[in-house]
């Protein structure tokens, strides 16, 4: 399976979009009761269920991260770039970190019993939670 590079629209626009839909959807709610049209209702319920969904289309994509993005279990592609992003609101989005899980000091490898010294020190990256890092 080959990396595929996904480029989605920037989260603002698609932000400016949801909150006109939102302003549109008060406007013909305040209609329907102002004019007392009940079969305006039939526009309401699917239009707030719309909006309601469209919300779970936004995408946050922190430094050292990529997303893997799959549409009912298929690989769609991986999101690189760090931003604010809109995709499609049914997207399955799985974090994975850039970062290296290993960092090695040290001079050159020497026999086993100068190891036991510690002159080759390994710190692993992975041993807290994202949210912990840069918290001291």
């Amino acid at each position: 399976m080959e990396d595929r590079d996904l480029k989605l629209p920037s989260g603002f626009a698609a932000l400016a979009g949801v909150l006109l839909g939102l302003i549109l959807l008060v406007m013909v709610i305040n209609l329907a009761v102002v004019r007392d049209w009940p079969w305006l209702l039939w526009l309401i319920v699917p239009g707030f269920l719309a909006w309601l969904v469209s919300l779970f289309g936004f995408i946050i994509n922190g430094p050292n991260q990529a997303r893997v993005v799959q549409l009912f279990g298929k690989y769609v592609g991986t999101i690189k770039d760090v931003g604010f992003f809109y995709g499609n609101p049914f997207y399955v989005r799985r974090r994975v970190s850039l970062r290296v899980r290993t960092l090695e000091t040290g001079g050159p490898p020497r026999s086993s019993a100068s190891r036991s010294r510690s002159t080759t020190r390994t710190a692993r990256l992975s041993r807290f939670p994202p949210w912990w890092c840069g918290r001291w």
